[in-house]
């Protein structure tokens, strides 16, 4: 599981994922349209999904360049995922919550990520996200200056 929650908002033609982490706002359209030839590059990135029976599978690409953390990309990445439900009985133990849930309803994103200039190969990781009330999505009040000062050695 993860620490900073997420929410899923769901229309007929898109699927909104609000994440508290850097509050940030994805968009994956479900319409059938293409990767558009002529979008800029963005730190999420484009999104386009379709539904394999139950389970939602996601294409993303144009994605900015960001060579931090553990995974990092660059304009060629692309990313896969497919998300569906699972139980807690068949995900692993928690790493981490908001706030104590007994809750067996857990959301598994599968992600691969590709980008021959970083990975040798495609890269696989899961990610379980349980259901939490809906009051638990904060606000995310990190300002950017404190990660930067971080990275710079800096101590306050």
């Amino acid at each position: 599981m993860v620490s900073y929650p997420i929410e899923i908002i769901h229309s007929d033609n898109r699927i909104t994922i609000l994440a508290e982490l850097d509050m940030q706002i994805r968009r994956v359209f479900l319409d059938g349209r293409a990767f558009p030839e002529d979008h800029p590059t963005t730190r999420m990135g484009y999104s386009v999904g379709h539904w394999e029976g139950e389970t939602l599978v996601i294409e993303t690409r144009l994605l900015s360049e960001y060579l931090m953390r553990n995974w990092p990309r660059t304009e060629n990445t692309e990313i896969r995922e497919r998300i569906y439900r699972t139980t807690r009985e068949a995900s692993p133990p928690a790493l981490g919550y908001v706030q104590p849930n007994d809750s067996d309803e857990i959301l598994a994103f599968e992600l691969t990520v590709s980008d021959a200039g970083l990975y040798a190969g495609p890269q696989q990781i899961t990610v379980y996200y349980q259901r939490i009330p809906d009051d638990s999505f904060l606000e995310y009040d990190c300002p950017a200056e404190l990660w930067y000062r971080a990275l710079d050695g800096e101590t306050w």
